[in-house]
């Protein structure tokens, strides 16, 4: 009974894995829902090789001094039911991405492939499918949600941009493609590694995700400097990004200072709309970070800092000399679109310290152990890509984004039992 369960959970997974970024194309929250699934379908082996992980004491004991930061500041929050909300979430989701993890140091090498062959199929499905929208101008997309034509074209005056509907997919797609990549070229099939490294990248020019293409081409820069740095560059890249989340404020504070939106320097003219939106809420939440910059605000009250939901013009001159607004935006919609600036806004200059303790101890020994060239590139180059997407889109705290996270740090904790060179798990 008990191998019968094994292997009906076996196979739950590696259906899991093929059906994440196929899902992902058209839902970026079934990753809330796939991360559970996983933690759930997963938990039985934990649960029967739980001799094999040792203490988990360190890791609660360096968690505890970021939750515990995070779980004060509901008292000084400007909005406690938000903050206590919030909270219990991130505990839970923290949680099940511990399971994960640990689900992937104990799985074995066979049960490794089967997982990651699943995920390699269903990203090869995902890509063709993304490349079918493009071709199509979205014609599933457009069927999925009942559009029609009068109600996406001529965008600039109402009309739907059906694309960015597919670009949620596009980052689920970015992220993934690494561990996928990993695994084909250890098993040798480097011909279907770059043609899927060549879809996603006509996938995202088809689509205009300039986001993505910056994060696709820094994970291929940073992946193949790991590569031939496999003992020094993910150390290097953690130093960095822990140091990236306690300098940002003072780096980014003379950048947007130095950039006049106003109608009368151009500059709303010629940068793309996306990057001036950026400017305009990092300029009102480095002003918000002044006020508190050791406390912060609050877990998750990004959308209730007071002003956020004053709304501000931005202006551009016409040929005829006519000022006229390109478009009106709220200083604060919803989070900052970069999440370590969201962490400073919330949780203070302290809680951005508590994090970048925390990641530094509990990666630095991971890192350490990588003893594969392949291993390195794929963990570089995933890093750098997440840290490209947390530092211009989406909120901290959104569930989806955690859940994607938690499957992509599974998915490249599966690499090493599935790669020989790799050695047995530690």
């Amino acid at each position: 009974m008990l191998k019968k369960t094994d292997q009906l959970l076996a196979l739950l997974l590696v259906l899991l894995a093929f059906v994440q970024p196929v899902l992902g194309v058209f839902s970026s929250k079934a990753m809330t829902v796939l991360m559970l699934l996983a933690a759930l379908f997963g938990g039985w082996t934990v649960w029967q090789r739980r001799d094999e992980i040792g203490s988990p004491r360190r890791t609660l004991l360096i968690m505890s001094t970021f939750f515990g930061w995070v779980g004060l500041s509901v008292f000084w929050s400007i909005d406690p039911d938000r903050s206590q909300s919030t909270l219990l979430s991130l505990l839970v989701l923290a949680g099940v991405a511990q399971l994960l993890f640990w689900q992937s140091r104990l799985s074995r090498r066979e049960e490794a492939d089967r997982i990651l062959y699943g995920l390699s199929a269903g990203m090869l499905v995902a890509l063709l499918v993304m490349v079918f929208e493009v071709l199509s101008a979205y014609q599933l997309t457009r069927l999925a949600r009942g559009l029609a034509w009068d109600d996406i074209i001529n965008i600039g005056f109402g009309g739907l941009n059906v694309a960015a509907y597919l670009k949620n997919g596009v980052v689920i797609a970015a992220l993934t493609i690494w561990p996928v990549v990993a695994w084909l070229w250890l098993r040798r099939w480097r011909f279907a590694a770059i043609v899927m490294l060549l879809l996603l990248t006509s996938v995202i020019f088809g689509t205009g995700h300039s986001t993505a293409l910056l994060a696709l081409a820094g994970g291929f820069v940073c992946g193949a400097a790991g590569l031939l740095l496999p003992k020094t560059l993910p150390k290097l890249l953690i130093v960095l990004s822990a140091g990236w989340l306690m300098l940002a404020p003072v780096v980014l504070q003379p950048l947007v200072d130095h950039i006049d939106l106003s109608a009368e320097s151009g500059n709303t003219r010629t940068l793309p709309p996306s990057m001036i939106g950026r400017l305009v809420i990092w300029d009102f939440v480095l002003e918000k970070i002044a006020e508190r910059p050791l406390s912060g605000w609050g877990l998750g009250v990004s959308r209730s800092v007071p002003g956020g939901d004053e709304k501000v013009d931005v202006t551009y001159f016409s040929a005829g000399g006519d000022e006229l607004i390109l478009f009106t935006d709220f200083r604060l919609p919803l989070h900052p679109h970069n999440q370590v600036l969201q962490i400073w806004l919330e949780l203070g200059g302290v809680g951005a310290a508590c994090l970048a303790l925390s990641f530094i101890l509990l990666v630095w020994r991971a890192a350490g152990r990588v003893r594969s060239q392949i291993l390195s590139g794929a963990d570089c180059a995933g890093l750098t890509t997440a840290m490209v997407f947390a530092n211009s889109s989406f909120g901290l705290w959104q569930n989806w984004w955690i859940g994607l996270l938690a499957l992509t740090m599974l998915w490249h904790g599966l690499l090493r039992p599935a790669d020989p060179e790799s050695g047995p798990p530690t």
